[in-house]
């Protein structure tokens, strides 16, 4: 899971990862220079930018969900907290308020209830995927085929909308990225993004095969008040069934890895920089997408995110999220060996997915299953031995969300 750098080129029917690094680098004075336009401005993020002390801005990378934009948005590690241990010591548990949530206690959205999503889902790949497990996959409404939108319907599965957020994607300024200061769009370009988006909703109105809308990936600008907004308008849109489909929220939140002195990293600063987007106004769900930093052995990542997963409900729940929303866990089913960046092999692979499962994840959504970086690299859709971590993952959570009762 970069999509500030544009982790994967929004592409036409393409969907591929361009190779650029997403920088969140905020300092001091990237604060006092936030980007300013001459049109009449509306301020769509927070007010007062809410960021702890002890999590300063930080480059972040990212290769993320139909991942517009960059590489691995994963905060490469520049603090340890301190914590140290040797390379053969299991990592520290948490120590503070832990919330781990009934396994997929979802109430209000049983379209993303007990679900297994995936990035990238191609029409000629989608019966496999199906056959794998693939319930849910990601998908661009605007960029789907007429055959791919029947084949679809005919095996009565659904999909997740990321049109919405293609939409957003356009009107947000590049400057915005590097300051977690409220992003400013002129009056007229607030409401341009808000027509477009009701224009969307209300054609896709009548496709009960779309069962959410997905509104934010990586961290495009300080756009809290603006996904909010954009909320209002798709729960004022009409409803199919009877029932207005949720948003979801896309998070990044690194692994934590030890480094050749046995030192843990556990950087939080991309995740607390993405949580200045997430509001219960703007998101029905959410999803945490957990990538191993570059550089880092995976033998050295803590595939299980003993603390990282506390650490995050935690901070969630700070933010006005409740157990019973939403929560979408997206492993890294992908490696980058080319951007030095490395991937699980099946026993890690089901290990993170169980864990988020064991935390509560109501849906699974892992990236990726199809890529393109620059030439081949192993993913889901092409690999073995991730193809094997992944249904050993999903069986586990199964297995727990059959002891859990449909709201």
């Amino acid at each position: 899971m970069g999509r500030g750098e544009r982790r994967r080129l929004a592409r036409d029917r393409r969907v591929g990862l361009a190779v650029s690094l997403l920088a969140v680098v905020v300092t001091a004075s990237a604060l006092t220079r936030a980007a300013r336009h001459d049109a009449p401005q509306t301020q769509v993020g927070l007010a007062t930018p809410e960021r702890s002390p002890s999590h300063p801005p930080t480059t972040a990378v990212r290769a993320g969900p139909a991942r517009v934009q960059g590489l691995p948005a994963l905060a490469l590690p520049e603090q340890n907290n301190g914590q140290q241990s040797a390379a053969t010591t299991a990592p520290p548990t948490t120590i503070g308020p832990v919330r781990v949530q009934p396994a997929g206690a979802t109430s209000g959205w049983p379209g993303l209830l007990h679900q297994v999503s995936a990035y990238d889902v191609g029409e000629n790949d989608f019966a496999r995927a199906a056959g794998l497990g693939v319930t849910l996959p990601l998908l661009n409404h605007d960029t789907l085929s007429t055959s791919y939108r029947d084949m679809i319907r005919r095996s009565g599965l659904h999909y997740i909308d990321m049109a919405v957020w293609r939409l957003i994607q356009k009107y947000i300024p590049a400057s915005c990225q590097t300051t977690v200061r409220p992003c400013s769009l002129s009056e007229q370009q607030r409401a341009e993004l808000l027509a477009n988006v009701k224009a969307h909703v209300t054609a896709v109105a009548a496709d009960a095969t779309i069962a959410a809308f997905y509104i934010l990936d990586d961290y495009p600008g300080n756009i809290r008040g603006l996904l909010a907004s954009v909320h209002d308008v798709i729960a004022q849109s009409p409803a199919i069934n009877g029932a207005i489909r949720p948003t979801v929220c896309a998070l990044t939140a690194a692994l934590d890895y030890r480094d050749a002195t046995g030192t843990w990293h556990r950087s939080r600063t991309a995740f607390h920089t993405a949580l200045l987007n997430y509001s219960p106004a703007g998101c029905d769900g959410v999803s945490i997408y957990s990538y191993a930093p570059q550089d880092a052995a995976p033998i050295n990542v803590d595939w299980s995110m003993t603390q990282l997963l506390p650490d995050v409900q935690h901070a969630l729940t700070g933010a006005g999220w409740k157990a019973s929303a939403p929560f979408i866990g997206t492993p890294m089913a992908f490696s980058a060996p080319s951007h030095r960046t490395f991937g699980p092999n099946a026993s890690q692979l089901r290990e993170q997915i169980k864990a988020f499962c064991a935390a509560g994840a109501s849906a699974i959504m892992p990236f990726a299953w199809d890529s393109s970086y620059k030439g081949p690299e192993p993913v889901l859709g092409n690999n073995a031995e991730l193809q094997k971590g992944f249904t050993a993952g999903v069986s586990d959570c199964q297995s727990r969300w059959s002891q859990v009762s449909n709201p």
